[in-house]
């Protein structure tokens, strides 16, 4: 779904065609998770070569020297096309916004969780109604390059990285290096693995379960018992340990657990699509 290009800042995954179209997709077909937004009717793409125009945008250059080499600008480039270029039947703006998320969620970074809803809302639009000028007086008075350029595409993409830049952070940040206990316990209860302590450790058994009219029991045969160090304080747990439970008792997202935190950044997009679902929804009546 994405591809590797090497710039001369290092390597960068880029979105293809096939990913810009299955995330329009996500927002034409998930109707669990977009209830009742503004269905995208008709869906599906109106000018292939304009959405292709779009997405090779990111591969402008030559060799290692493409025109937009970093995280930043080559996400910017991307959703400036697909939300100008109207590939698609409806939903462009959303696709956009959805093309950010991914982009950057493919190259290691989120949008800051601090981030004003109405000010990412107000980019979209402004990106789509030519207003971008308007946009960073709103919201970034201190980028000047812009004010003599409302018709530059170039310098309209470097407006728009400068932002993404600005109110953007590595996953890494975003997820943090501890997990709480009774996050923990939830998730272990739902994959039927029992948690106690003992002094400065804590112990996680995972017993044969059965259900007996519908209620969940379990026998005395044990089939796994860990025990783990986390010290005294027993209220958030270290990502290293995590990682070894996860090994220890094959914990998979496969498996039905689907913790951000536990799973570090395997479902990351998941969690900011529902995140931005309002803003989703706000650009579905825009």
């Amino acid at each position: 779904m994405t591809q590797s290009i090497t710039t001369k800042n290092g390597p960068l995954l880029i979105l293809t065609p096939n990913c810009v179209v299955e995330l329009h997709k996500l927002l034409s077909e998930n109707y669990l998770l977009f209830h009742g937004m503004e269905p995208i009717s008709p869906s599906g793409i109106k000018n292939n070569n304009m959405l292709e125009s779009a997405v090779y945008r990111q591969q402008t250059g030559i060799d290692k020297y493409y025109k937009y080499d970093t995280i930043y600008k080559n996400c910017a480039s991307l959703a400036y096309g697909i939300i100008k270029n109207h590939a698609f039947h409806n939903g462009n703006k959303r696709t956009g916004l959805l093309s950010i998320i991914k982009h950057l969620h493919s190259n290691g970074y989120v949008l800051n969780p601090n981030l004003k809803n109405g000010e990412l809302y107000d980019l979209i639009v402004s990106i789509a109604r030519d207003d971008l000028f308007g946009h960073a007086k709103r919201y970034t008075p201190e980028y000047k390059n812009i004010e003599n350029s409302k018709k530059d595409i170039d310098e309209l993409i470097e407006y728009i990285a400068y932002w993404i830049k600005k109110n953007s952070m590595p996953k890494s940040l975003y997820i943090g290096q501890f997990l709480k206990i009774n996050t923990l316990k939830n998730i272990l209860k739902n994959k039927n693995i029992l948690y106690s302590e003992e002094g400065r450790h804590i112990v996680l058994t995972e017993k044969k379960a059965k259900k007996i009219f519908g209620i969940l029991t379990y026998d005395e045969k044990v089939i796994k018992r860990k025990k783990y160090l986390i010290g005294k304080r027993k209220e958030k747990i270290k990502k290293s340990i995590l990682d070894r439970i996860r090994k220890d008792f094959n914990l998979t997202r496969s498996d039905g657990v689907d913790n951000v935190a536990f799973y570090d950044d395997k479902n990351i997009m998941d969690e900011e699509i529902k995140k931005y679902k309002s803003i989703i929804y706000r650009l579905s009546k825009t």
